[in-house]
């Protein structure tokens, strides 16, 4: 069974999946620099970190950091390690990411995520995510595709 827990953005865990999630998207785009995300974020009024664990073991992550109005907040760091994808786990991570998000007031969430995660875009598209245009640093990067729920 998965549980999904809020935690320190900063424990080891924590450390080891955000660096496998840079590492993966790396290798999915090379020569693009993925949009950074400090630990420290989650260490902000409003924002959020939660592992994912399967027999006490990190299977996934994922983030809510403030975005540029205040009913809005931003999915980052989506991630779930190869060895536990197909279970649903990341499904999991976004329905107990928007339950984060609506105690913490807001009333919309927006992401971003690439063309070369099919996987990513079709989890968003089940979830009851519509498209939006781009925005912030990447409001011109054809890799790039944003989405947005009204929670």
């Amino acid at each position: 069974m998965i549980k999904i827990q809020t935690e320190s953005a900063h424990s080891a865990d924590a450390t080891l999946l955000i660096r496998e999630a840079v590492q993966e998207l790396r290798r999915r785009y090379p020569g693009f620099e993925a949009n950074e995300y400090s630990a420290s974020e989650a260490d902000q009024a409003g924002a959020a970190f939660v592992v994912a664990r399967l027999d006490e073991a990190p299977v996934g992550c994922g983030a809510l950091r403030p975005f540029e109005t205040e009913e809005a907040v931003e999915i980052k760091r989506m991630f779930v390690r190869e060895d536990y994808r197909r279970r649903g786990i990341s499904k999991q991570i976004v329905a107990f990411l928007e339950e984060k998000a609506r105690q913490l007031g807001y009333q919309k969430v927006v992401l971003e995520t690439g063309t070369k995660q099919p996987e990513a875009i079709q989890l968003y598209h089940l979830s009851g995510y519509h498209r939006i245009p781009n925005f912030g640093e990447i409001k011109d990067e054809t890799i790039c595709v944003c989405f947005a729920k009204d929670l």
